[in-house]
């Protein structure tokens, strides 16, 4: 009887301990490990534990998968595939994660979906490259069983309640390339994009389920590999702030203006092909395939490493919307001077700096034109008066704006018994358009050769006549006051579809113009100081390419549009100031401070420029806005690519907010 009951007490025992023990043995992800480096092929793995040996399927998760965690999901993961598991064990598999190519990237969120005895999985690992300590994206071994203490972070499980909806299927990505999410660090300039993830070992068998988010805050060695719960609402740190960011409304934008494309309307890019290959597919006549591998280009800057020409990846999907329109803008010559700038700036960023290179001190940065100006601050309430004076029909009071004409040869003024020529054009104007409204967008002051320019799109309504353009207003300070010596209009025409659109949604000056690439911060600076010199407001940004790479880019001011940026390219190329200039779309920059004064302004940018920080002045006014002076430090074709820039901003002590200007 004692035999007996001790039998039993020991079977009640054994079966304790496995129900408390089985658990850890329940159906989940573990850790990622990854043996690649930053630029070389990806190369990782991880493990799944299943309850028991019945099938199961694991996919990388797809948009619908990314929504459930609050992300959108980056074109990097289409490079990335799933191999055939290795078995450890019955229950035990190690996935396998591949990609065909290097991929060059600071971090982004790897989402897996996996289905098992009527249950799904959704784990998120935070991939990204400690710079800091070395490009191993994750070092070999066990997590650190203690952690440095300012890196610390609490292993936990946290549940997040998902739509009740059945699981998706695990692969119905688009074939389109799908736009960058937010992410927690970045290094700025480093893009991928390709096709479509892959699946293996699809099963159906098994009916879907509700999903359940399992999130763990996980690091590792040198890898910094973490999930990070969206759920949660700790105290902000600094920078967390500097990091929020992102404008997911914009990106979300963007992602679904690529999956509203249709096919037609995109090209891929396949294994052994480049863009001009490409190019040369979309036949457009009488075009050369460089004007259309440019056009190609300015498209999609987005979906090329660092933004250049020549870093295109294969298998990327290209949107070849309006080409045929941009195309008549770019001319041969253009697109030369382009692909020239692009490959010179392409091979720096293969070159390793000098680490004894210690010549930065000996070039200073010289005050922006516009910094001179100062009287600029009553400019646009003058052209607000000179819009009224036309609306009025008050020819005199209008006449009073425009500088008088004077003789080629001398500076006396023409004979009072010849008619003043911008007297007699306005005076036929007014009688041929009689009671005329005008609505003017948003205005932008633009420095070119050392004269002012004030620029905004002018819509004319009369009963005989609406128009719809460009207008550019050259003025100069004469006898205490502000005159129109020249104004120029430019016809709206054609839109380029994508291209001005829908960066005009949300910016009203998405657009720079990228002058040139150097190899060190003196060289950037000297070519900033000779366009100053020039009347043109140049500023330098720093490109982080890796731990041991940095180059610096020149860019001149801000502008609405393509069109408008170009003709101060054309401008430069006149004066031979700049051969590679190239009006580019790069809408996104770091503003330091918004003030209400020339001298304000002035104040900060001295700031800046004392910490070796270049910065750019933005004089801007709305319809019915005051006149704006915003300080902005840097030019970036998406909001991650700042995060260099800002810890330097950071460290420095300065306030900062990531925009789109």
């Amino acid at each position: 009887m004692r035999k007996n009951l001790k039998t039993v007490i020991l079977i009640s025992t054994v079966l304790a301990i496995f129900s408390i023990a089985s658990p850890a043995f329940a159906f989940s992800v573990g850790d990622i490990q990854i043996k690649s480096k930053f630029g070389e092929i990806f190369d990782a793995s991880f493990e799944i534990i299943l309850d028991n040996e019945d099938t199961y399927e694991v996919v990388l998760g797809d948009s619908s998968d990314y929504k459930k965690l609050g992300l959108v999901r980056p074109s990097l993961v289409n490079l990335l595939t799933l191999e055939k598991p290795a078995v450890v064990s019955g229950v035990k598999k190690v996935i396998h994660i591949s990609s065909q190519s290097p991929l060059f990237f600071p971090s982004f969120n790897l989402v897996i979906l996996a289905k098992h005895n009527g249950g799904t999985l959704l784990e998120n690992f935070l991939v990204t490259v400690d710079f800091q300590k070395g490009l191993a994206l994750n070092a070999l071994g066990k997590k650190n069983k203690k952690p440095a203490p300012p890196s610390k972070i609490h292993t936990e499980k946290i549940e997040i309640p998902v739509e009740k909806e059945k699981a998706p299927q695990s692969n119905q990505s688009s074939g389109l390339p799908e736009k960058e999410e937010k992410k927690a660090s970045r290094t700025p300039e480093v893009e991928s994009g390709g096709p479509p993830s892959t699946s293996f070992n699809k099963v159906s068998a098994v009916a879907p389920t509700a999903v359940v988010s399992r999130l763990q805050s996980r690091r590792m060695l040198s890898g910094a590999i973490w999930a990070v719960p969206k759920r949660i609402s700790p105290a902000i740190t600094t920078q967390q702030r500097a990091q929020d960011f992102s404008l997911p409304e914009e990106e979300v934008e963007r992602q679904k203006e690529s999956e509203d494309l249709q096919p037609e309307d995109t090209i891929l890019l396949a294994k052994g092909e480049g863009l001009f290959t490409v190019a040369r597919k979309i036949k457009i006549k009488d075009i050369h395939p460089a004007r259309i591998a440019v056009a190609l280009w300015l498209k999609n800057i987005d979906k090329f490493i660092y933004g250049n020409i020549n870093g295109i990846q294969p298998n990327t999907r290209l949107d070849k919307s309006g080409i045929d329109k941009l195309v008549e803008k770019i001319d041969l010559q253009t697109a030369k001077n382009v692909l020239n700038g692009q490959l010179h700036e392409w091979k720096l960023t293969k070159r390793k700096s000098e680490k004894n290179e210690k010549i930065e001190a000996g070039v200073q940065e010289i005050p922006l034109p516009v910094e001179r100006m100062d009287h600029v601050a009553s400019i646009f309430d003058w052209i607000s008066e000179w819009k009224s004076s036309w609306e009025e029909n008050d020819i005199e009071r209008h006449i009073f704006f425009y500088r008088e004409k004077k003789s080629e040869n001398s500076s006396v003024q023409e004979s009072p018994a010849q008619e003043n020529p911008v007297r007699k054009r306005k005076k036929a104007l007014f009688l041929k358009f009689p009671n005329p409204r005008l609505s003017l967008s948003s205005k932008n002051l633009i420095l070119k050769e050392g004269m002012a320019w004030v620029v905004f799109e002018q819509h004319f309504f009369s009963e005989s006549l609406k128009s719809r353009g460009a207008k550019e207003v050259r003025v100069v300070r004469e006898n205490g006051t502000w005159k129109i010596d020249k104004e120029k209009f430019y016809a709206e025409k054609n839109k380029v579809a994508g291209l001005h659109d829908s960066l005009r949604r949300k910016n009203k000056f998405p657009f720079v113009i990228h002058v040139s690439s150097h190899s060190n911060k003196p060289d950037a600076i000297s070519a900033s100081n000779n366009l100053r010199k020039n009347g043109y407001d140049a500023y330098t940004a720093p490109v982080r390419v890796s731990k041991d790479i940095q180059i610096y880019r020149v860019y001149i001011s801000r502008f609405a549009n393509w069109d408008q940026a170009h003709r101060v390219v054309q401008a430069l190329r006149g004066k031979r100031l700049a051969g590679h200039a190239t009006a580019i779309p790069y809408p996104f920059t770091l503003r330091v401070g918004e003030v209400d004064s020339i001298v304000k302004a002035r104040q900060l940018i001295e700031k800046l420029r004392l910490k070796g920080i270049s910065s750019f002045l933005s004089v801007s006014s709305g319809e019915l806005e005051s006149i704006k002076f915003e300080v902005f430090v840097g030019a970036f074709k998406k909001p991650d690519n700042a995060t260099w820039l800002m810890q330097r901003l950071e460290q420095e002590g300065f306030d900062f907010k990531q925009i789109s200007p």
